[in-house]
């Protein structure tokens, strides 16, 4: 009001000082980093100058306002080229932002399951495997046509290469048969001399003929490592009783191979109790002799990389353990399951031999976390619900997150798993340690978050199928897993009730 007073007694005057005045006012807003809403309350009272100019002033002092007001509005809408270049070269001091997997989308799968051991014929569960499938699957051919391998002890294996030496290997073991699945990259059979009706190969042209009528085998993606899901299943409706599951390049050097889960775990070594939640991670690599430090497993909290794990001594027997061993993960020598940051990173990435000062399993108990892999475990058939690779993340995530996903269910069935000296050597294919890199990206940011959310993780299902499915779906919620991974868990649950597994039952508490 002042200034339109100013310019009805001197509009020259007016024209010079009004718009030096909205220069002033902008470039303040700019350097205080004005809120939009402001900005426009600072256009609105040079329009209202405005009007009181045409009011009492002249029509040079209108002119002036009028421009003044329609800068001062363009710049509200559109801050200048010269405080978008400040803004964008500032530096806010901040470090980034840690992954805290909150829940950010809701599951809107249905959480009830059907019966598909007693109603095989209801919609659902046909249509995960027909009955035709179910027949094929419990009854399928091995590359002998003789009828296929039987036995009760499987090993399972997913490749692209020709037959290697770790799987001729397996079948000189007596007693055990090997089911190998294919992909499209893959070979286009699998004979060698000494198979003798022992292999059993799926090429990708079965896989493809089997997606045709079963939801199970269309879920699982080409170019995957978790077309070996397919092997679980087959294994299982086998018979199995215990599986190996392993990578083609973990050749078997322990000559008590395979061990006697009974006997092994009879001695085994318990880990204490875990004082927090921030203990919770243990690093086995430590107490089994790793020849440097740190060294740690793909998958480890990169937090705790440095972290000792507790002494051999703290490890101890325990006959009234309220646990059953389940699931033995065996170390690798030459090249360990290590992840890409030791790979580039450590003075001695390969040609790594462990050596533990005696040959006894370390047991974990409940509450307790440690990466297991794919690459060279044995399972029991009380622990097979737990073999499901999730398959929307990498090859590099997909058996790490599945073994953290296990171990917080196998606390309320009463399982756990163990970890032997090392009874393979890895001679590991030719990787680009970068591309590890770049697809372990989730293990290096999520881990922490995601030991913590299991950790506190509570079911309230009164079977271990439905807290299953309890626990994927809140794992989706959080961003570790997608939709698909919980749309095939289901499949995976009905196809295992299909094939005539039993699941454990929870403990009482």
């Amino acid at each position: 009001f002042g200034s339109s007073r100013f310019s009805t007694h001197s509009p020259r005057l007016a024209c010079r000082v009004i718009p030096a005045l909205r220069h002033a006012v902008i470039s303040g807003m700019e350097c205080c980093r004005a809120t939009i809403p402001f900005s426009f309350l600072v256009a609105t009272i040079m329009l209202a100058g405005t009007w009181l100019t045409w009011k009492y002033g002249d029509r040079s002092s209108i002119e002036c306002f009028r421009q003044a007001a329609y800068s001062a509005a363009s710049s509200a809408a559109a801050p200048s080229v010269a405080s978008a270049a400040v803004k964008a070269t500032a530096i806010s001091g901040s470090t980034g932002v840690r992954f805290k997997g909150q829940p950010f989308r809701k599951s809107v799968l249905d959480s009830a399951l059907p019966d598909c051991a007693t109603n095989p014929a209801a919609a659902p569960c046909a249509a995960t495997l027909d009955k035709h499938t179910v027949g094929w699957l419990k009854a399928i051919a091995g590359s002998g046509g003789d009828g296929g391998c039987s036995s009760t002890k499987w090993a399972v294996l997913t490749t692209i290469s020709p037959p290697m030496e770790a799987a001729k290997q397996i079948v000189t073991v007596p007693g055990w048969c090997l089911i190998v699945v294919g992909d499209k990259k893959g070979p286009l059979n699998y004979d060698f001399p000494g198979s003798d009706g022992r292999v059993t190969f799926l090429p990708h042209e079965v896989q493809q003929k089997l997606a045709k009528t079963s939801s199970f085998f269309d879920r699982i993606p080409w170019n995957h490592f978790g077309r070996k899901n397919i092997g679980y299943l087959v294994a299982i409706a086998r018979g199995a009783t215990v599986i190996w599951d392993f990578d083609d390049d973990n050749l078997v050097t322990d000559a008590s191979f395979p061990p006697s889960l009974e006997s092994s775990l009879s001695s085994a070594l318990w880990a204490p109790e875990p004082a927090n939640q921030s203990e919770a991670a243990l690093n086995v690599y430590d107490v089994m002799g790793c020849p440097v430090w740190p060294c740690w497993p793909r998958g480890f909290p990169l937090s705790r990389i440095r972290s000792k794990a507790p002494s051999r001594a703290q490890w101890q027997p325990d006959h009234l353990a309220d646990s059953t061993v389940a699931v033995l993960q065996s170390l690798a020598n030459v090249d360990p399951d290590v992840d890409a940051i030791f790979r580039l990173s450590s003075s001695k990435p390969t040609q790594l031999f462990f050596e533990p000062p005696s040959k006894e399993v370390m047991a974990l108990r409940s509450f307790s976390f440690m990466p297991t892999n794919a690459q060279a475990t044995m399972h029991r058939r009380d622990a097979f619900w737990g073999l499901l690779l999730p398959m929307s993340v990498t090859g590099r995530v997909s058996d790490i997150w599945r073994g953290y996903l296990a171990q917080r269910l196998m606390w309320d069935a009463g399982l756990a798993i163990a970890f032997a000296p090392p009874m393979v050597r890895q001679d590991r294919n030719v990787h680009d340690f970068l591309a590890d890199f770049q697809s372990e990206q989730q293990l290096y940011s999520q881990t922490e978050a995601f030991l913590e959310f299991l950790w506190g993780w509570r079911g309230s299902s009164s079977t271990l199928q439905g807290r299953m499915v309890e626990l994927w779906d809140a794992a989706f919620e959080r961003g570790y897993i997608e939709e698909l991974d919980c749309v095939f868990l289901r499949l995976w649950l009905n196809a295992l009730a299909m094939v005539g597994y039993t699941f454990p039952r929870l403990r009482a508490s």
